[in-house]
């Protein structure tokens, strides 16, 4: 059974998307701020503990695909710095997601 996307995760990755069509807002410390508390909210909120490893896996080839994408596809005249940005807007966005869903796992196999 197919399980419904959290709107929390749906608008984490709008905010990404919308921070890379606009450079010019994701520069904007209140656009870091809303996106890393959506990111916080998505971490503490939508990801359980069957869910840590998948999770973890996805989000760690996404922003190392965005970097990657990012230093490769960057020097491209046309769309070299919306690529720039959406790389940083990806990793901006699912960070923080990622590393409250790590340090909750490393509490929680630490404790069992």
């Amino acid at each position: 059974m197919a399980k419904k996307m959290n709107i929390w995760f749906i608008a984490l990755l709008l905010l990404a998307v919308a921070g890379a069509f606009i450079s010019a807002i994701a520069a904007q410390p209140f656009f870091l701020i809303l996106v890393a508390v959506v990111s916080l909210i998505v971490g503490f909120i939508n990801i359980n503990h069957s869910e840590v490893t998948g999770f973890l896996i996805a989000i760690t080839a996404l922003t190392v695909t965005a970097v990657g994408l990012s230093a490769v596809l960057g020097a491209l005249p046309v769309i070299g710095e919306f690529i720039i940005t959406f790389g940083n807007a990806i990793v901006a966005a699912f960070a923080p997601a990622a590393f409250v869903v790590g340090i909750r796992h490393v509490i929680r196999v630490s404790s069992s």
